[in-house]
């Protein structure tokens, strides 16, 4: 999607990928450049970029989301509630 590929068409795209690697039995960051481009020309070496976990978490970063300062957010708002609860308040 970020390469402008339409999100719909990525998702199909990411979905072959997937199964390729399943078939290979490998993981997705054991293919190579030339795996990946079998299935959309636009892939690039930043692909690993986006494979790697830590960076996946990081992207998530907004409310609600998986990124590192958006849970622990939610873990601060989660213990002032719990807090007040049992202080007998309703927070």
């Amino acid at each position: 999607v970020t390469k402008g590929v339409p999100f719909r068409e990525s998702q199909y795209i990411t979905g072959q990928i997937v199964r390729y690697a399943e078939e290979q039995k490998k993981v997705l960051e054991e293919l190579s450049l030339d795996e990946f481009k079998k299935y959309c020309e636009r892939i690039e070496k930043d692909v690993y970029k986006v494979l790697d976990y830590k960076n996946a978490v990081m992207r998530r970063d907004t409310p609600g989301g998986t990124g590192f300062d958006s849970v622990k957010k939610q873990i601060e708002k989660v213990n002032k509630w719990l807090r007040g609860k049992k202080n007998g308040g309703s927070v």
